[in-house]
């Protein structure tokens, strides 16, 4: 018994170190669109393991109409950082029963796609389209998570502003990215995105994150 309890102990030792080095968050965004209400939640579970981060993307969107579904999208990313540089990324998306999966890699000074059956070198400091942290803002070329297209970023920095989100005053740093649509992002002083909107033919999408209750409200449903 005694030798039993030193290799539980030793054991201990050596994993609640590596253990404690982790630090685990998840933010939930709850995803609204004018005309048709709430329509879904999208989820990162960002961990940092030292110089590591890595993150977890989940999203579920569903547009109904009169019982009928107009659309319908589900999706799961994966992405490891180190240093500020993506070392290994992980996509698959469904919409509307069409699967599309992507995945790319760091190599050799370079970042390696491969989507729609191709494969292709990407600038190394190549960022998808999800501005997790402020470090999107800074991108210079913009990788779609959903088809691997490739594109140079066109963002501006229009400065700090207080805003309303969830009934609540905010100061936050309002960015705008151009793609196919016009996006506004609203950062806090954490560098933590608080709100992203847009608008495409069928009116505006925002995407609001949860506080805390609202969180453990949404899990126990």
């Amino acid at each position: 018994m005694g030798m039993h309890r030193t290799a539980l102990a030793a054991a201990l030792l050596w994993t609640v170190p590596a253990a404690a080095q982790e630090q685990a968050e998840i933010r939930t965004y709850n995803i609204h669109h004018a005309l048709f209400g709430d329509i879904g939640r999208l989820s990162d579970e960002i961990t940092q393991d030292g110089h590591d981060t890595r993150i977890v993307t989940r999203a579920d969107v569903k547009v109904d109409l009169f019982g009928i579904t107009l659309h319908h999208v589900r999706a799961e990313w994966s992405e490891t950082w180190l240093g500020g540089m993506l070392r290994v990324f992980r996509a698959t998306t469904t919409r509307n029963g069409s699967t599309e999966s992507i995945s790319g890699r760091h190599e050799n000074g370079k970042f390696i796609v491969r989507a729609g059956g191709r494969e292709f070198d990407v600038p190394a400091d190549i960022h998808p389209v999800h501005p997790w942290s402020l470090q999107f803002v800074r991108a210079a070329t913009l990788m779609s998570p959903e088809s691997g297209e490739i594109f140079p970023a066109n963002i501006a920095d229009k400065g700090d502003k207080s805003i309303r989100i969830g009934g609540v005053s905010r100061h936050v740093r309002h960015y705008v990215v151009w793609s196919d649509t016009t996006n506004h992002l609203y950062f806090d002083d954490e560098g933590t995105l608080l709100l992203a909107q847009y608008r495409d033919i069928t009116g505006n999408v925002s995407f609001t994150l949860q506080s805390a209750d609202e969180q453990h409200v949404a899990s126990a449903r």
